[in-house]
């Protein structure tokens, strides 16, 4: 589990994996009311391309907030939108959003660094921590990069990468 700085503001990244939800939408009223004063968005992570997908998104988000081009009224929203490369609100739930049953999940949470620190304590407290989740198997990134359709042609153009798939993902967002 990460805190990490993304220009001036602190975000929390946390990973858990064999998540059982009974209710999405009950798990995530009970995981923000925890602190309210914290955006927090919680996606399925086997669309996460690894770190550099997460933090390429996030400092977009962050600076689009400054800048006040949100995709959306809401940060969580806003996140969810770029992690999923569309404008489509229900097309991002349904690609990466949580779903009812067992889960394999990425929590974002940003805000400031002590109510972070708290938010970090209860989840350490009530969830199987894994950061795994963050450095995604060679199968997990071939189906990511079908799901996006990214195609071997694609992947060829960049040469000096180490993750290839996230950069592509990073400037598809960036273009949103």
């Amino acid at each position: 589990m990460n805190i990490i700085k993304i220009t001036d503001e602190y975000v929390l990244l946390a990973g858990i994996t064999n998540l059982e939800i009974d209710d999405v939408k009950t798990f995530m009223n009970k995981f923000r009311s925890v602190n309210k004063d914290v955006v927090v968005q919680i996606v399925n992570s086997d669309f996460i391309a690894g770190m550099q997908h997460i933090i390429g998104v996030l400092y977009q988000s962050v600076e689009a907030k400054k800048r006040g081009i949100l995709l959306s009224k809401s940060r969580e929203v806003d996140i969810l939108l770029r992690l999923a490369c569309t404008d489509q609100i229900k097309k991002a739930f349904t690609k990466i959003g949580l779903r009812d049953g067992m889960n394999n999940v990425l929590v974002i949470a940003i805000g400031k660094l002590n109510y972070l620190k708290l938010l970090r304590k209860y989840i350490v407290e009530n969830y199987d921590i894994d950061n795994n989740v963050l450095n995604p198997s060679k199968r997990i990134l071939k189906s990511i990069a079908s799901f996006h359709s990214v195609g071997k042609a694609e992947l060829n153009t960049l040469v000096n990468d180490t993750n290839k798939l996230a950069s592509i993902l990073t400037e598809r967002a960036s273009l949103l």
